[in-house]
């Protein structure tokens, strides 16, 4: 910002100043993120550009030190699986697949997996453990890498038979024991009447005038 010219440097100032004082206005106070004189009072502003990107890294360096110092006991690692199925999609190669956030535990490649399905809880089996590249994106058609394990916290893709019929948000279950598949069938079933029942209807929906 130093070596910019003076015009665009008083540019900056001043719309600065009027996203700091709109959020004022709404009682919350915010500062530049080099200039935070209180982390845990003052919102940190990391200022980007959707032309060239400057400013990302900052970004993503602010993200990673706040949740690395006000989220740490939240963001400890622990074996018991926790992951959410973001999307169900079909991908040359590896047939329908879904796209999961793996927040804790592990996966591995033949595991027995419980997911709610819109006609009722699908049981079927990993066949393929996918990442994408380094620095590419999940959703991103690329090469993907096959692994036998994967621990979180990371974006999986996992192809498996039957995935056709998968709700995307709510959570995936893996099945240790077979005795377990009922147990885990069950709470699927749960998870997707909870999901239902957090729907409100209203008498009006949307309407084109």
């Amino acid at each position: 910002l130093e070596n910019q010219q003076h015009n665009t440097q008083m540019e900056f100032k001043k719309r600065k100043d009027e996203v700091v004082l709109g959020l004022a206005e709404q009682g919350l106070n915010a500062s530049l993120f080099w200039e935070n004189p209180d982390p845990e009072d003052y919102i940190s502003l990391v200022p980007t550009s959707a032309h060239s990107g400057d400013g990302m890294g900052n970004l993503m360096a602010m993200l990673v030190q706040m949740s690395q110092t006000f989220l740490a006991k939240r963001l400890s690692f622990t074996e018991e699986l926790q992951a959410t199925v973001l999307e169900v999609k079909a991908i040359g190669g590896f047939g329908t697949t879904i796209d999961v956030v793996l927040v804790n535990g592990r996966l591995k490649f033949g595991s027995t997996l419980v997911l709610a399905g819109t006609e009722g809880p699908i049981v079927t089996t990993v066949k393929a453990l996918l990442t994408p590249a380094k620095m590419q994106d999940l959703r991103v058609k690329n090469q993907y890498i096959e692994h036998k394990e994967l621990k979180a916290a990371q974006g999986v893709k996992i192809a498996a038979k039957e995935l056709e019929k998968v709700i995307a948000g709510l959570s995936l279950r893996v099945a240790n024991h077979p005795d377990e598949v009922e147990i885990l069938k069950a709470e699927a079933e749960t998870d997707l009447k909870n999901a239902l029942n957090a729907i409100k209807l209203k008498e009006r929906g949307v309407f084109v005038q």
